[in-house]
């Protein structure tokens, strides 16, 4: 699990195609001080797991699953990728919970910047819509964010200059291919929702069917 709140921006060393998948090598000096061969770590908001470290690198297998939902697929040695380690049970939870299980990928449709900081809009599959609201939580290519609007298939996010300082929000580009997690409360809420529906729809056919309605 994770909160959204980007440690280090990585470098892409290399892409090796294995298997079905592909063997990802990425450098970053902070992040490999503390980090272990079967830990879970986000890169660019997708949990993988740690297969190998070694000095200031490791790597990571990118199955053809995560390749085909997430923008790993289309990363190349020198691209910088966002970086979070697991959540910490001793931790403040700064952004909001994430679990590093991208929905698909969003697309840039429009970039908006002032001296206060950069507007960004997005278009998304309209299956995804339902799970994104005006000022609710959302994580974009790892990194915790509030929507500041949205309808049935865009949504705009604003980026602080922090924020664009700290993460590789600052190198998206119309056009780009960004992770999207939707808040999981919302998922949560949706399965309950139609599992009580459809016991009450079950319920109603028994009394109907017994001749009480």
């Amino acid at each position: 699990m994770f909160t959204g709140i980007i440690e280090d921006i990585g470098d892409v060393v290399s892409i090796i195609p294995s298997g079905s998948g592909y063997s990802m090598c990425v450098k970053s000096s902070k992040i490999c001080l503390d980090l272990n061969i079967g830990d879970s770590i986000a890169i660019d908001g997708v949990c993988q797991t740690v297969e190998v470290v070694k000095q200031d690198k490791f790597q990571f297998f990118v199955s053809k699953v995560t390749a085909q939902i997430s923008n790993l697929a289309v990363k190349k040695a020198g691209d910088k990728v966002n970086l979070e380690r697991a959540l910490r049970l001793d931790s403040r939870l700064g952004g909001h919970i994430v679990q590093g299980h991208v929905d698909d990928v969003a697309i840039i449709v429009n970039i908006e910047s002032d001296v206060s900081g950069t507007k960004i809009k997005f278009k998304i599959d309209k299956h995804l819509s339902k799970y994104i609201i005006h000022k609710g939580s959302i994580c974009l290519n790892g990194i915790s964010l509030t929507v500041a609007d949205c309808d049935d298939d865009t949504f705009s996010v604003y980026l602080i200059p922090e924020t664009l300082k700290s993460t590789n929000a600052s190198n998206w580009q119309k056009g780009d291919k960004i992770n999207i997690e939707t808040d999981i409360m919302a998922k949560y809420a949706e399965k309950l929702l139609k599992r009580d529906s459809n016991s009450d729809d079950r319920f109603l056919s028994l009394l109907s069917d017994e001749g009480f309605v």
